[in-house]
């Protein structure tokens, strides 16, 4: 009976033995399970709590500004989200009727932002900022204010498009508005003989003054001619007549787009006369119906009439101002007075002169009417 007894309490601790091992032993699997899901846990909800924020932005100076176009730049902080970036910008303050197309970006870090613009009108100031946009949100820049570099002459930026023909003992006043603006001119010489040409530059400036011959050859170039000299010359002896042309372009990159060069020469002219010169300058006294077109009319002696020509589409004028007479050979100011035009509408216009030589359409200007 005694070894019975003994047999079954040996029995019952044996199981309670098994029992607390096999408890111990699955406590550590238990706590691994519970460790696990509670990481997993916290990282769900790190991640949904992980910040983002809209772009940081800084508008920053225009560069290469021309008659036409400018280059806009910036900064922007994409604050590692994709990000896409662009410029606003217009004639009115804190109006931005125009865009650039946009540019993607992402990073860590600011990124640099330049994009070209090549639709200006001689407006005296244009406004522009900026703008970069990301999931978390919408950030403008600053607005900052550049002007057009303005020269009366232009475009006149290559062989096709020469200024002119110059009138022999005239000076011209012209801009150098960025460095890689070239300024060309054309003369008639109606028979061989000496080409006088002399180029007075902006105090501090040093600009290059060459000679092409009808053929675009270069004849000569004050290229090599000591860097401090602010007044170039050359002379040149021609030994057939025609067209030749004149260029003037910056030296080392410089340039300055509110002071003007002075450029003036002589050479064998005709008796007969040329064609008017004449150039379209910015529009004043806009409103919602109106506005004074203006421009400038070189007659070269020759009896001359000059007009405006306007109308909503490039290139295509369906209407006219009535005709003035000039005669002088200096650059003579004209402006004519227009009604009867649609609110918030974009005009595009010019000066044309016509003399028994010939006939000569200015550079195309547009304005917007106000709203």
């Amino acid at each position: 009976m005694k070894t019975e007894f003994k047999l079954s309490l040996l029995f019952a601790t044996l199981l309670l033995v098994i029992s607390v091992v096999s408890s111990l032993r699955a406590e550590p699997q238990s706590l691994n399970v519970s460790r696990e899901t509670g990481i997993s846990k916290l990282d769900s909800d790190l991640s949904s709590l992980s910040p983002t924020s809209a772009p940081d932005v800084f508008t920053e100076a225009a560069t290469d500004i021309t008659t036409s176009s400018a280059t806009l730049n910036g900064k922007v902080h994409a604050k590692n989200l994709e990000t896409q970036a662009w410029f606003e910008y217009d004639t009115t303050s804190g109006r931005y009727r125009r865009s650039t197309p946009k540019k993607t970006i992402s990073g860590s870090g600011y990124t640099l932002i330049s994009i070209d613009i090549s639709d200006l009108s001689a407006e005296p100031i244009y406004y522009y900022r900026i703008v970069a946009q990301n999931e978390a949100g919408i950030t403008y820049g600053r607005q900052v204010t550049f002007t057009p570099c303005i020269d009366y002459y232009e475009p006149n930026d290559n062989f096709a498009i020469a200024y002119g023909p110059l009138l022999s003992g005239n000076s011209y006043n012209g801009k150098i508005c960025s460095p890689s603006d070239i300024d060309y001119y054309k003369i008639i010489l109606t028979r061989p003989g000496r080409i006088s040409v002399s180029l007075s530059t902006p105090k501090s400036k040093r600009y290059i003054l060459q000679l092409y011959d009808s053929s675009h050859d270069l004849v000569l170039s004050t290229y090599d001619a000591p860097m401090d000299l602010n007044i170039l010359t050359l002379t040149y002896n021609a030994s057939a007549e025609g067209i030749y042309y004149i260029q003037v372009l910056s030296r080392s990159g410089e340039y300055d787009s509110i002071q003007t060069y002075s450029l003036s020469g002589t050479w064998q002219s005709s008796s007969t006369g040329f064609p008017p010169v004449v150039s379209t300058v910015p529009a004043e006294d806009i409103t919602s119906s109106s506005a004074t077109l203006r421009g400038t009319v070189n007659a070269n002696l020759v009896p001359t009439m000059a007009w405006f020509e306007y109308g909503t589409t490039s290139k295509m004028y369906s209407n006219a101002t009535p005709k003035q007479s000039v005669t002088v050979a200096t650059d003579a100011a004209l402006s004519a007075e227009i009604d009867g035009l649609v609110s918030g509408t974009t005009y595009f216009y010019r000066i044309t002169a016509q003399n028994d030589v010939g006939i000569t359409h200015g550079n195309e200007n547009t304005f917007v009417t106000k709203e």
